[in-house]
Parts: C-alpha cells; sequence; structure tokens
C-alpha cells in the first residue's frame, strides 16, 4: 500500500502496515528522521513519549530528589557484649559443632593455641618470622590466613591449619608403615 509521509510529503510503500515502525497511531512518516521531527513537533519542543501501538504515553511526574543519608555503622549484638561473655558464646557454639560432628562419626581438631610470648633470635626491635633447615625447607606463619606455610626447597608450597599439622605429624609414621617404608 502507498502512503504519504506526514512530515516530508515523500511517497513510500509499507507490505505490512500492522508491522510498519515509522508511525504513530494513523500516521505513517517514511523514515526515522521524519518520526523524530513529527514527534518534536507534536511534543512541543520535546520528544513525545510513544507506545508500542503509536499511541502516546503518560509522561511521569517530576523525578524526587534523592538525599544522601548516613548510615550508622553496622555492630553486631555480639560485639556489644564484654569479652568473657563472648568467650562463652564461642565455646558453645564449638560445644555444639563438635555434638553434631560426633554424631556423623567425626572430630573437630583442637584450636592452636593463641601465642602470647614472641621469640626473637637476639636482635634488638626484630620479630622472627620465618625458619628454615637445610633440606626441609621454611616454615612461616601466614597471619592473613590463619595459616602455616612451608616451602621446600624447590619453591613448592603448601598451606595447613595448625591443627592439621599435627594431624599431619601424628599420620605420616602411619602411613609409612602402611606403605612399607623403612625408616
Amino acid at each position: 500500500m502507498i502512503y504519504k509521509c506526514a512530515t516530508c510529503g515523500k511517497e513510500f510503500d509499507a507490505l505490512w502496515p500492522d508491522l510498519y515502525r515509522y508511525r504513530r497511531g494513523g500516521t505513517f512518516l517514511c523514515s526515522w528522521s521524519c518520526l523524530r521531527k513529527y514527534d518534536e513537533k507534536k511534543g512541543s519542543g520535546n520528544m513525545a513519549r510513544m507506545k508500542k501501538d503509536g499511541t502516546e504515553a503518560k509522561r511521569p511526574g517530576p523525578k524526587p530528589k534523592l538525599e544522601k543519608v548516613e548510615m550508622p555503622k553496622a555492630e553486631s549484638w555480639v560485639d556489644k557484649l564484654p569479652k568473657e561473655d563472648r568467650a562463652a558464646i564461642a565455646e558453645k557454639n564449638r560445644q555444639e559443632i563438635e555434638k553434631a560432628f560426633a554424631e556423623d562419626g567425626l572430630t573437630v581438631a583442637p584450636l592452636p593455641e593463641p601465642m602470647t610470648e614472641i621469640w626473637t633470635l637476639g636482635a634488638e626491635g626484630y620479630t622472627t618470622t620465618a625458619i628454615k633447615k637445610g633440606g626441609v625447607g621454611e616454615f612461616y606463619y601466614d597471619k592473613k590466613h590463619g595459616t602455616i606455610d612451608w616451602e621446600n626447597e624447590y619453591g613448592e608450597e603448601i598451606s595447613l591449619l595448625p591443627a592439621d599439622w599435627v594431624r599431619l605429624g601424628e599420620e605420616i609414621p602411619k602411613m609409612l608403615k602402611l606403605l612399607g617404608v623403612e625408616v
């Protein structure tokens, strides 16, 4: 079907008028630029908002102004308790976890004792952060992850929790015996 553009007057063909994109209601336009000009004219300087069916959409009202609100720092109810109460809660939680593990036939490794004393090797103001044994490798404490890391002489590294190192020390002789290794 042949139509005449409502903006520029150019004649054009729209094979499927119900699917034609450049129209507003029953008004057909030849191109995107003519559609924009038509919208500007109808919208009195502003682009008119249209629905997909070509009818004009309702304009929203003015946007509310947002104010910046300072949020108080989130603090856990546990942080507000005295240290003794927090320790009691932690111990109760640990007992509940141990009980749940025991029901499944598992055990929980004991927590390592917190370090209360730092030994130095005679250098005033310095702290020992790693130890090295020739033929074995280097050990150091990773505070961020709470692990003891071992790096062998070839650069390979293993990180385990202190309790896991203790457990590994107990298991190695058993593994060697099962593998038939004489030491």
